[in-house]
């Protein structure tokens, strides 16, 4: 609703009192700025109004954080959350993503220079698994390649050699949620063609028809094209991994070598 009439505003004819501009000073938003610093911004990203108490009540619980928090409504199905310590901001913001009745709730730092409308809540950041890599290419270089096609690369999870070697390749990328989810692609080594799957991690519920998180309109644009087949599926989501997934022990026979990252036997 709140877009609607900033459209419809631009369209209107202002008054001359209407057309004056008024200058705000920084220190007149000092205060607002400074708690800011310990806000977060959040949407549920869903057509559908939320219980807004029991989004409240659930978010609290699941965070556990040890200070306070103070949630204010700032547009539909979107929120200003206050922290009274920023340690615990930090915590919401690094477990990401959340989701609340498995709708995604799309987090963005405070903008205090921008209005809510002016938030397109359009990013959020996922953990993505990529499978069937050859071993050769399950490294650090080839994990902010393979990344890179999916979104903003944050960090690619390997070994100190910067070798990701396991049942996947484990990265954290911020994906654009008004996007397709990326299924796979392919890779090819010396001729040799692979295809790579991808799953995410703690994957909130996405359109089957078109793979997107979050329509860019109301309806979904597959729905007026007749398919009945959909593209997508649950198996895009993964089971979530330990962040330390690594067992970087190493086992040796000679109990007189003498390496502090290798363990004895």
């Amino acid at each position: 609703m709140g877009e609607d009439l900033v459209r419809k505003w631009k369209g209107f004819s202002l008054t001359e009192q209407e057309r004056k501009e008024m200058i705000l000073s920084h220190n007149t938003m000092d205060n607002a700025v400074k708690h800011g610093k310990f806000c977060l911004l959040a949407m549920i990203i869903t057509n559908k109004p939320i219980n807004k108490e029991a989004f409240k009540n659930t978010m609290t619980k699941v965070w556990r954080n040890e200070g306070w928090i103070q949630y204010s409504e700032v547009g539909t199905n979107k929120f200003l959350i206050e922290f009274n310590k920023d340690e615990d901001r930090q915590h919401v913001m690094k477990g990401r993503p959340w989701s609340f009745d498995r709708w995604l709730l799309c987090l963005q730092a405070f903008e205090g220079h921008m209005s809510i409308n002016e938030v397109h809540f359009n990013r959020e950041e996922f953990w993505l698994q990529v499978h069937n890599m050859p071993l050769a290419s399950m490294t650090l270089k080839v994990g902010n390649q393979v990344g890179g096609n999916v979104g903003r690369v944050i960090k690619v999870q390997t070994d100190t050699r910067g070798i990701g070697w396991g049942k996947f390749l484990r990265i954290r990328v911020e994906v654009d949620i008004t996007k397709v989810l990326m299924r796979g692609m392919f890779l090819t080594i010396d001729g040799r063609k692979t295809w790579v799957t991808f799953k995410y991690e703690r994957l909130p519920i996405f359109c089957l028809r078109c793979g997107v998180i979050k329509h860019v309109g109301k309806i979904c644009p597959q729905d007026s094209n007749g398919s009945s087949q959909n593209q997508y599926g649950a198996w895009l989501r993964a089971t979530a991994a330990r962040e330390d997934n690594f067992n970087q022990k190493r086992y040796v026979l000679n109990q007189n070598q003498q390496d502090g990252d290798e363990h004895y036997i």
